[in-house]
Formats: structure tokens, C-alpha cells, sequence
């Protein structure tokens, strides 16, 4: 009777380190899973909430002007591998330089320089819009890079500093209208305002 109960006794204390080993297995994996989802998404996105930095000093501490983007920035994510995006009101342009701002902007953000940049478009010397590809601070001058490397344009970085460019909705005419301070660089054509049909994205 006593060999029976010894052996019940050691059956359920095997069962109970079982049981305990079961447990912490499953913590264990439950731990690691969570640590791995958290890696995957890179952690904590930066926004432009009231605890996080505004997007104009991200951009300072990257070497940047403050006044790259609108005032119509409504939010911007900046995940911990440098991937940028930024969400406007509305697409809009700078009229008097040239640029247009899509609703959402992406590129991968590093020090004095966005690359891989989508949504943005610049006026080139030939009156045609063309898909800005990465912007690279060059000293005093912030370049706007676009596939054929001849047809990057180059701005004062003080057009940038300190305040936000005026950006027109880009729906009204005049962000179909070439500035006069493009014509005077061109080869002196005789109208002083020239309607270009922009592509549809």
C-alpha cells in the first residue's frame, strides 16, 4: 500500500515539474515574441504630437533646414532606420521657386540629406514638372535631385531657414504659371508667363 502511494506521490510531482516547465516555456516564447513584433515595427514612430519633436527641429538635428516642408504638414512618422513621411493638408506648390508638395510625402531621411524622395516635383529650365528623387545639402545650397543628374536644381538654403515657404494649393492656375524669375534665367522669351499642363500622379 505504501509502494502504491510513494509511487502516486512521485507520479504528481513529475507531473507538477512538467506542468512548471510547460509554464515557463510558454513565457518565454510569449517574452521573445513580443520583444520580435516590437523590433519589426521599428519601435516607437516619432510624430508631431505635443511630447514629440516637431518636425522642423528632426529636420535641424539632421543637418536640414527647418523650413523644407509647408506650414501644412499635418503629421510625420520617422521610424529608427531613417524612413520618413510626411502628410500635408493638401498638394500645393512654391509658386516663385518652382516646387510642388504632394498630400504624402517618403524618403529616407539622414544627416544633410533625404533620399529615395517621393512626392515631390520641381520646375525645370525646360518648363517641365519632374519627380524629385532626393534632396542633399551642399554647403550653403539645398539640391534637388532628379533622375537626369544635369537637370537638378539648386536653392539658397536661407529660402528655407527660419520660416515656412507660402504654398498655394496646387488646383489654382497659378502653379501652372512659370515665375518670371525662371524666364529671366532662360533664353529671354518674349511672354513673361507660360501655362504648363501637369501630369496627373
Amino acid at each position: 500500500m505504501n509502494s502504491s502511494s510513494s509511487s502516486t506521490k512521485t507520479s504528481l510531482k513529475l507531473m507538477a515539474n512538467i506542468s512548471l516547465s510547460t509554464t515557463l516555456i510558454m513565457i518565454i516564447i510569449i517574452i521573445i515574441t513580443t520583444l520580435l513584433i516590437t523590433a519589426a515595427h521599428g519601435a516607437v514612430v516619432e510624430n508631431t504630437s505635443s511630447v514629440a519633436r516637431t518636425l522642423p527641429e528632426v529636420l535641424v538635428q539632421y543637418g536640414l533646414p527647418s523650413g523644407l516642408f509647408p506650414e501644412t504638414v499635418e503629421s510625420y512618422t520617422l521610424s529608427h532606420n531613417g524612413e520618413l513621411e510626411v502628410e500635408i493638408e493638401s498638394s500645393c506648390c512654391i509658386v516663385y521657386l518652382g516646387i510642388i508638395y504632394r498630400s504624402k510625402i517618403s524618403g529616407k531621411l539622414s544627416y544633410g540629406q533625404i533620399s529615395d524622395v517621393s512626392g515631390m516635383e520641381i520646375m525645370g529650365d525646360t518648363y517641365v514638372w519632374m519627380n524629385v528623387i532626393g534632396i542633399k545639402l551642399d554647403s550653403n545650397t539645398l539640391e534637388f535631385q532628379v533622375k537626369v543628374a544635369f537637370l537638378s536644381k539648386r536653392y539658397p538654403t536661407r529660402l528655407f531657414a527660419d520660416f515656412f515657404p507660402t504654398c498655394t494649393d496646387v488646383n489654382t492656375h497659378r502653379c501652372f504659371i512659370i515665375p518670371d524669375r525662371l524666364l529671366d534665367q532662360s533664353h529671354h522669351h518674349h511672354h513673361h508667363h507660360h501655362l504648363i499642363s501637369l501630369a496627373a500622379n
